[in-house]
């Protein structure tokens, strides 16, 4: 559906409220960040793996 910044804002909201994230959750938040040309902030959720 392409709503790659709902689905970042998601998971910032997550991780605000303590939710851990695993392996596939961080593949598809790096996948949105690169799809909105972020590719900056692919690379640090790539850190914090």
């Amino acid at each position: 559906m392409k709503h790659y910044a709902i689905v970042v804002s998601l998971c910032s909201q997550m991780e605000l409220l303590g939710v851990s994230h695993n392996a596939y959750s961080l593949n598809i938040l790096i996948n949105c960040c690169w799809q909105l040309g972020r590719i900056d902030f692919g690379f640090s959720v790539l850190g914090k793996c």
